[in-house]
């Protein structure tokens, strides 16, 4: 295994993103600090944003079902579905409110989560594959938000599919022909009809399902993940949609049926989702490609960027000959980095010996403090000095 001296302890960041990087991570820790100060540092929503996610996506499944259950996904009828959902249905403007507010509460968290991730460096080496993972979950959510505001199909629909063909059009600049290839593809011919919303339910309900994959994906690395808060956030997330489900029923808007309304300065669009058909509005549908293919683009490699001060240098360290192979260290260990060997212990009595996945290790030190025996260690954070730190401050 490798070892490390202190004299390989990471040196300050000095670029210009660094400093802001480390400046945001500040931010984010004095956050904490204050929210702690005035809830319970075990309710602070903060510590629980993809656990919030995860409710909110508990609460779209059900409701998305129901509203299923009403709809019709042809151009005639789409809308009438939806209307008569909302209005002649017992509760069903609330439902179709919390499957609203539901879906954009879960993208704010998703995005909240992200950037949390990023800041305090949490998305390099072992962490690779939730990051990923995370960015394909991100991704789904976007084009299942995108897609649920078009099957309503009313007017906001039609400027929306019509934002949508003409960034798919705009690949022709790259290769010629590959634009009206998909533009055609989503819409099934060259105008709307009903075969485009019988693909946009598709893909409404088919990346929907793919969630539950890259949420298993997402956590596959982790020993025992947190996948859910606490009760009483959980019931905070909850009674938050309702009261918002409850006091801003979902706009209404013009059948896609009728002639397009002169002011279309008036049509809603949800940012959360619609923020490229915004950009559009003053940029071309080339830019709003290339935006959207350097973020994703950027987010996918972001854990393999070379970084000049790498920060996991810090790895735990086994000393063979004060293992006893009790196995307290691997239960312990929240990210699975530490495994029992057979045969590997010095002593031959003890058997099993405790060996450090370099790549999973997150430096966290749970695993000294599960040792009770002295047997592993953070060699640039030597235990016993750590408490007489402590110790110090506290005298």
């Amino acid at each position: 295994m490798a070892g490390y001296t202190a004299d390989q302890a990471p040196t300050s960041r000095s670029g210009p993103f660094d400093r802001l990087a480390d400046g945001i991570h500040r931010g984010i820790v004095s956050v904490d600090k204050a929210i702690n100060k005035v809830i319970p540092e075990e309710f602070n929503p903060f510590y629980y944003l993809g656990g919030i996610t995860n409710v909110l996506w508990v609460l779209l499944v059900p409701t998305g079902i129901f509203l299923w259950f009403y709809y019709k996904p042809t151009t005639s009828e789409a809308f009438a579905s939806v209307d008569y959902l909302t209005n002649g249905v017992f509760f069903g403007n609330i439902i179709r409110a919390i499957h609203r507010y539901a879906g954009d509460g879960m993208i704010i968290m998703a995005v909240l989560h992200m950037v949390r991730n990023l800041f305090t460096d949490r998305y390099r080496g072992f962490r690779d594959v939730p990051w990923v993972s995370g960015v394909f979950l991100l991704l789904l959510t976007g084009v299942v938000g995108l897609t649920g505001y078009l099957l309503v199909w009313d007017q906001r629909a039609l400027v929306v599919t019509d934002a949508i063909v003409k960034v798919l059009l705009s690949l022709d600049l790259i290769i010629g022909g590959l634009g009206t290839f998909f533009a055609r593809a989503l819409l099934a011919g060259d105008s709307p009809n009903n075969l485009t919303l019988a693909r946009m339910f598709f893909l409404h309900v088919g990346p929907a399902v793919l969630i539950f994959f890259f949420l298993w994906v997402h956590y596959l690395r982790l020993h025992r993940p947190k996948i859910w808060p606490p009760a009483f956030v959980t019931l905070l997330t909850i009674g938050a949609v309702l009261l918002v489900a409850g006091l801003l029923p979902v706009e209404k808007s013009l059948p896609a049926t009728q002639p397009m309304m002169a002011d279309q300065a008036n049509i809603f669009y949800d940012v959360f989702y619609l923020w490229p058909v915004l950009l559009l509005q003053t940029a071309s549908p080339a830019v709003v490609l290339g935006v959207l293919a350097l973020i994703f683009g950027a987010l996918f490699v972001l854990p393999w960027l070379p970084q000049k001060a790498h920060r996991y240098v810090n790895v735990a360290a086994v000393i063979p000959e004060n293992c006893t192979g009790c196995q307290l260290c691997a239960i312990d260990c929240p990210f699975d980095a530490i495994v029992m060997v057979a045969g590997a212990n010095p002593d031959p009595k003890r058997n099993e010996l405790a060996v450090v996945n370099d790549d999973k290790c997150a430096e966290c030190g749970i695993c000294v403090g599960a040792c009770p025996f002295h047997a592993i260690n953070l060699p640039l954070m030597d235990e016993y000095a750590v408490r007489d730190k402590v110790v110090a401050l506290l005298q």
